[in-house]
């Protein structure tokens, strides 16, 4: 009965020790983003920080994925907000950032794929790599090439996990841009669909650490959707 005991007691203290650490990693984890996030005047290097606080989290837990998964986000980020002059004063092109997008996410591959829904968050963010290179490519022929496999990534995505709100924001943004370069009521009413549902999915599947999921365009759906409702509305 004592050995019972004792042998339950240790389990009891494993499992505590456990969700403490796992704590402990996504509060560092999150830190490491508020920089990216929280960046005002001092931005892109605190983005630059970030990505270099992600990776020094991954060399800290080398059994996690999720370090590397958030550093290639914010380096497609970084490609698509960054200055001339701050490339310039790096020694950087957009291609060498999504580069290095692509080299993190890369890594997170091996250990992340272990579900569908983590399949499908690669996937999402694969596309998002995909769909800056298209824009930021020199020629007609790199660009569709671009495109195309940015389809293919978003397409995986949608197949390994339809429930995904991440993809749902990334169709619906494309929806809505797309009907108001053509006046098509009908893609924008499909977008504010889109985006409201993603949102409920976001907000039922909220948790204390932003990290702890997957979520990297949640902040996104808001702003589309008021732009699409506003639209709409007017349109009335």
């Amino acid at each position: 009965m004592k050995k019972t005991l004792i042998l339950v007691s240790i389990l009891v203290l494993l499992a505590e020790v456990s969700v403490s650490q796992n704590n402990s990693f996504y509060s560092s984890m999150d830190d490491a983003l508020s920089l990216h996030t929280s960046s005002d005047n001092n931005w892109p290097n605190d983005s630059f920080k970030s990505v270099e606080a992600f990776v020094k989290i991954a060399q800290d837990n080398p059994d996690r994925w999720e370090p590397y998964f958030w550093a290639s986000y914010v380096y497609t980020q970084i490609a698509r907000g960054i200055s001339p002059t701050d490339l310039e004063t790096r020694n950087l092109t957009k291609e060498k950032i999504l580069d290095l997008s692509q080299e993190y996410l890369s890594k997170a591959k091996g250990d992340m794929i272990t579900t569908e829904e983590l399949a499908s968050d690669y996937h999402v963010l694969q596309s998002l790599i995909y769909t800056f290179r298209a824009s930021f490519s020199q020629s007609d022929t790199e660009r569709y090439k671009y495109i195309e496999l940015q389809k293919e990534s978003l397409y995986e995505s949608i197949k390994s996990d339809n429930e995904n709100p991440v993809s749902w924001v990334l169709i619906g943004t494309e929806l809505y841009s797309r009907g108001i370069q053509e006046g098509n009521y009908g893609m924008i009413a499909a977008a504010k669909v889109m985006l409201k549902e993603a949102g409920e999915i976001f907000e039922m599947n909220k948790k204390d650490s932003i990290t702890q999921n997957n979520y990297w365009n949640a902040a996104w759906y808001k702003f589309w959707l008021g732009r699409a409702e506003r639209f709409l509305n007017a349109a009335d």
